[in-house]
């Protein structure tokens, strides 16, 4: 089993799967800058809403911003009073010197001024697109969360820097950027609604983590742990001259899986949950691609043989019992020239 083959649709699955807090971008106003809840704190300058060539080739979702005096700093406040008390977040987006930038870099803090986290791109005199991402725990008089960013050096006017995909999420980790009102559901909401249909007591927690390959499960921090594997990849080469030329059909068979830890006596309800969380799991994939299943998932698609529910032998060791259950599926995308 290796990641190398068909990469992009393990990093697909695992993406997904990993939605963290409501799955969603709670930042409404994330295509453009033209929102008046974006503003600027000091200084003076403009932002383009006139949409320009993002990150990805292709694309077409970058703002642009000029500061004029070395002090624009665009800023935006999400949520009301209490909403991310003793909340961990993450705010994330893609970032692009274009001239004249010394210092350009996104700044996350609350309403009051405090949790100052930023991070600076890596090469600002550059004009390399980058990702930049920033996590904090806001503590319990946090009420609100405050973010800007800017080239924050007053001693150089008239830099000039895209954005895009500007993204807030509740949890630790960036995901993907998944556009606000994409219509999927978080894998622990299908978990909540499955529990619910059950009377017998046992909770159903999505894994915080999806490993990508097999050198990646050599360390588990927390239990469920979920994994993604592909085990094989075909592809199907069209006509090497004419059109066409160089394009295939990948047909990957990719492994979704799950692992938990539990006591001995707790055997049968473990086989249970397990059961379950791979039902959830092949929820979420599936409600994934029904809207768009060319755009979902990056263009893959579940298709081929049908998926595969495997429940491996529990394995006790001393005082504990680890359970394993996995999806098998073949999964589909078309590269075309």
């Amino acid at each position: 089993m290796t990641l190398t083959l068909a990469e992009g649709a393990a990093v697909a699955v695992s993406d997904l799967l990993e939605l963290g807090g409501d799955g969603r971008n709670v930042l409404t106003q994330s295509t453009d800058l033209s929102h008046a809840d974006w503003n600027v704190s000091v200084g003076t300058g403009t932002m383009s809403v006139a949409l320009g060539t993002g990150y990805k080739a292709g694309t077409n979702r970058s703002a642009q911003v000029t500061d004029s005096d070395g002090l624009f700093v665009p800023f935006h406040i999400v949520g009301n009073a209490g909403d991310y008390a003793n909340t961990t977040v993450t705010v994330s987006g893609w970032f692009q010197p274009v001239s004249g930038c010394t210092n350009l870099g996104l700044t996350l803090r609350n309403i009051s001024g405090a949790n100052t986290e930023t991070v600076r791109h890596s090469a600002p005199t550059g004009t390399a697109w980058e990702f930049l991402s920033v996590t904090t725990v806001f503590g319990a008089i946090a009420d609100q969360i405050y973010m800007a960013f800017g080239n924050d050096d007053a001693l150089n006017p008239g830099a000039v820097w895209n954005v895009q995909d500007f993204q807030v999420e509740v949890g630790s980790k960036a995901t993907s950027y998944v556009p606000t009102t994409d219509g999927s559901t978080p894998l622990q909401t299908l978990l909540t609604s499955i529990q619910a249909e059950f009377v017998d007591g046992i909770t159903l927690t999505a894994p915080s983590e999806w490993k990508l390959g097999e050198y990646d499960l050599e360390s588990v921090v927390e239990w469920p742990c979920g994994y993604v594997l592909v085990d094989s990849l075909d592809a199907s080469m069209f006509g090497l001259s004419g059109a066409g030329k160089g394009s295939t059909i990948n047909n990957a068979r990719v492994t979704v899986g799950v692992m938990d830890k539990t006591l001995p006596s707790e055997a049968a309800a473990a086989k249970r949950r397990m059961y379950r969380l791979l039902r959830g799991t092949l929820e979420a994939l599936m409600d994934a691609q029904s809207p768009s299943p060319l755009t979902s998932l990056n263009g893959w698609v579940i298709g081929g043989a049908t998926p595969q529910f495997i429940f491996t032998p529990s394995i006790a060791t001393g005082s504990s019992m680890f359970v394993d259950g996995r999806l098998e599926l073949t999964m589909t995308h078309t590269e075309s020239r």
